[in-house]
């Protein structure tokens, strides 16, 4: 699936912290804003095709690197690369 160091190398990307990387570990609490938590599961879909199926009350457990890591493999689901074969 996904480790939690993967997990917060995709929270670190383009600055979605400011935080310095020694200072998020895997209980830090995070707050996503809709925006950023959309960019998130975008990249994690597309870059380790993981799709999540998440219900309402899913949303409110993105608050630390190891809550997201337990929803992922909870609900998580690999989904199949494309590709092209000519």
């Amino acid at each position: 699936m996904i480790s939690k160091e993967a997990i917060k190398r995709l929270l670190l990307e383009n600055q979605l912290f400011v935080s310095r990387p020694d200072e998020l570990n895997d209980d830090s609490l995070i707050m996503m804003d809709s925006l950023c938590l959309i960019w998130f599961l975008d990249m994690l879909e597309h870059r380790n095709h993981i799709h999540l199926q998440l219900e309402d009350g899913d949303y409110e457990r993105f608050d630390s690197i190891h809550a997201i890591y337990r929803l992922i493999q909870e609900k998580g689901v690999m989904i199949k690369r494309h590709t092209n074969t000519m």
